[in-house]
Order: structure tokens, then C-alpha cells, then sequence
């Protein structure tokens, strides 16, 4: 995907091919430009292509770069399927509703993070309503934040979240940093105090394009979890969705199931505890719509390598500099963290990918 490549240069290259596409497939295209730039000096955008027609009360959403990093396998995804509807037009009472990039920073910096360092999987929350990060965070947050005064202790630190680890074990420790936390901005999976730009944004492109909407499958896309080369399909939700129903006549045992609360612990290496996650917001921004929110995870490498990528960008981002050699090779870390350099990992992912995605209207169409 991105050998002999600059990294820095694909969130732009990445983004024509997909504006070149729909541009092919005639699709409606809007744009929403992020305030800042890329590391190359760029503009960023969040993309939004619509194919079918204004009319349709049947939508199906595709959703790539909720976690930065994570939008390379979502663009190519989301391009491939456009070029497949040529081919396979499937029922015409459905609008397909592309949004490329909602987290257009991340993806162009090579991050899971935003601008903020915040994971905008943990920010769809009710920030009113005062939430309790768990204790057990805080214990070992000093190993994340990177301080630069941290050297004289490093190794004793380093003792004291060893033998934390070995206590608790790989599955629940890796389970409490992934949880999310609001307390601590130079954190791994800090959820923020505010919307983000990209949530703020999302918000908005719902708002003007799948307001009246009667049935819409939402579907974001993911890396970094679970099997390698495996795209799972599931649905994240804090409460029972009875729309599910509908998409598991269509995809049977291939849908898996998450209903997320404080204490779950889930097999698949996504965070059943964690809160605000888009697929549960989706639902909370269309009331009157029989909304079926999606996610394909597809696995990279093992959960560690993946954690030890992200402490390494942590720390990058608080005391370093990522346009620096250094930073340079943390990058190249994490973007194969998400996104291996194995040509037969790519085809594997997108070929299920695009399995799931043909049958997608289906979930949603009267026909």
C-alpha cells in the first residue's frame, strides 16, 4: 500500500483518487474543510460523495477515518465499492452516502488521534452530564504522558506498570487504557471535555443529508483489532437495537454483537466498555429513522505491537517532533500497526469488505 512511499503525502493522494471516482461515478459531492493543515502544508477536507437519487428515504452510509490512521483501509474500501456500483446497481430506492475522512487531521498526520489527541471514538457523549474516569487509569497514566522530567524514574515506573500488568493480566490492563478517559488530554484514549471538529462535523453532514431519511445501515470503518486479515462485522450499541433484526436476515452469523457498559469485557479486541462511540451517536442523530448502525473492524497485528505503536505516537506528540527522522519512523509504526504492508492483507480485507457492502442496500431497500 505505501512502501517507497512518503506517508505524508498519501492523505492527499488518497483523497484524488476518491474525489476522481465519484467525479466517474456522477456522484453529488460536498466538501468540509478542517481549519488546519496537513504535515505538508495542505488543506484537509472531510469529503462527502452521494450517489442515488435526492428523493431516496433508504440510505446507506459508508464512513471512513473516525480513527485517523484507520482511514487508508476506509478510503480504499469506500473507492472500490464506488467504482463496483457501476457493475452492480442494485435496488434504486437506496442512496449511497460516502463519507470520506470525517477525521481528516488524523488520517493526514498518520494518527488514531485528532488535532486534540482525541479519540473520536469516546467523544459522542453527553458532556453534561459529569462521568467518573476509572481509578485504576490514573494509576498507570504516568507511563503514557511522556513527561520530560520522567527520565530519573523511567526505569522504576517502568517496573511499578510491569508489575501492574502481570498482575491484572494482558486482557483486563489493555481493556482499562482502552475504556477511554476525560481527565487527562496527553493520554491514549482521551475522549475530550467538548465535540470535536469532526464530531461537530459529522453532525452536520447528517443534518443536511439524511435529515427525512426513513431507514439508514450506517457502516464505519475500522482497523487494529481482532484477527489478522479478518474484517469482522458487528454492531456496537449501548442498548438492544430491534433494527438489528433487519441486518441479521441479510448477514446471519457473520454480524456479531456488542452492547457496551462499564465492566464488559469483549473477545473480539474492541472496547465493550467504552462510551461514545459514532455507531451509538448515529442512532441518537436520526429519532424518527429505523437506523442500523455497523462497524467493520478488520484485524492487523497483535494487540501489543498495536498499544506499543500508539504509546509511541503519544509520546511523540507530547515532546517530539513528528516531522523529525525520529518521527518519521513512529509514523511508519503506526501506519503499519493499521495498516500492514502485505499486499495480501489489503486484498483479503477489501474483498470481505466489498461482501458486506453489495449486500448493504438490502438491509435498508422495500424491494
Amino acid at each position: 500500500m505505501y512502501k517507497e512511499k512518503n506517508i505524508y503525502g498519501l492523505y492527499s493522494e488518497y483523497r484524488r483518487i476518491f474525489l476522481e471516482a465519484a467525479n466517474d461515478a456522477k456522484a453529488r459531492v460536498f466538501n468540509y474543510r478542517h481549519s488546519l493543515k496537513g504535515p505538508l502544508g495542505e488543506d484537509l477536507f472531510t469529503d462527502v460523495a452521494i450517489i442515488g437519487s435526492p428523493q431516496a428515504q433508504s440510505h446507506v452510509v459508508v464512513m471512513s477515518g473516525t480513527h485517523g490512521v484507520e482511514g487508508y483501509y476506509g478510503s480504499i474500501a469506500q473507492t472500490a465499492w464506488m467504482r463496483d456500483l457501476k457493475e452492480n446497481k442494485g435496488p434504486e430506492d437506496v442512496a449511497i452516502v460516502f463519507i470520506h475522512l470525517i477525521n481528516p487531521w488524523g488520517t493526514a498526520w498518520i494518527r488514531r488521534t485528532n488535532e486534540e489527541n482525541i479519540d473520536l471514538n469516546r467523544n459522542f457523549i453527553d458532556f453534561g452530564v459529569a462521568g467518573s474516569d476509572d481509578e485504576k487509569y490514573e494509576y498507570i497514566h504516568k507511563s503514557y504522558s511522556c513527561s520530560k522530567n520522567i527520565e530519573k524514574s523511567k526505569s522504576s515506573l517502568e517496573c511499578e506498570v510491569l508489575d501492574y500488568l502481570a498482575e491484572l493480566g494482558w486482557d483486563k490492563y489493555i481493556s482499562i487504557v482502552q475504556t477511554g478517559q476525560y481527565s487527562f488530554p496527553d493520554g491514549l484514549y482521551f475522549g475530550g471535555n467538548s465535540p470535536t471538529w469532526s464530531n461537530i462535523t459529522l453532525r452536520k453532514i447528517v443534518n443536511e443529508h439524511l435529515y427525512g431519511s426513513r431507514r439508514v445501515a450506517f457502516f464505519d470503518l475500522h482497523t487494529g483489532a481482532g484477527d489478522y486479515g479478518h474484517p469482522m462485522l458487528m454492531s456496537i450499541t449501548e442498548k438492544n437495537n430491534k433494527s438489528i433484526g433487519d441486518a441479521k436476515k441479510i448477514y446471519g452469523s457473520w454480524l456479531y454483537e456488542i452492547l457496551t457498559s462499564p465492566d464488559m469485557i469483549s473477545d473480539t479486541g474492541v472496547s465493550a466498555s467504552a462510551k461514545g462511540y459514532t455507531s451509538q451517536a448515529i442512532i441518537e442523530m436520526l429519532p424518527t429513522a429505523k437506523c442500523i448502525p455497523l462497524v467493520i473492524e478488520c484485524g492487523t497485528y497483535d494487540s501489543r505491537f498495536v498499544h506499543s505503536a500508539l504509546k509511541e505516537d503519544n509520546c511523540l506528540h507530547n515532546h517530539g517532533d513528528p516531522l523529525s527522522e525520529k518521527g518519521y519512523e513512529v509514523k511508519k509504526m503506526v501506519m503499519e500497526a493499521f495498516n500492514p504492508s502485505d499486499t495480501d492483507w489489503e486484498e483479503l480485507v477489501i474483498f470481505r469488505t466489498l461482501q458486506i457492502l453489495r449486500r448493504a442496500r438490502l438491509v435498508v431497500s422495500d424491494n
